[in-house]
């Protein structure tokens, strides 16, 4: 029960798995944009954009699981 648990609450965080690793490539672009557009244009310097970026890899680490 636990396991399912986990499960959707990882799901409703992140969402599914990419199906295919052209889709998880693609994924990776656009999170990688964000990332960029975070630093560039809304300005984070030094510790807001270090948070920004661990929320961002937690997320995706645990999308990749």
């Amino acid at each position: 029960m636990t396991m399912g648990v986990l499960h959707e609450a990882r799901v409703f965080i992140v969402g599914e798995k990419p199906a295919t690793k052209a889709e998880r490539s693609l994924l990776f672009k656009i999170d990688s944009f964000i990332l960029s557009f975070l630093k560039e244009e809304i300005g984070f310097t030094g510790i807001q954009y270090n948070i920004a970026v661990t929320i961002f890899l937690g997320a995706y680490t645990l999308r990749l699981c």
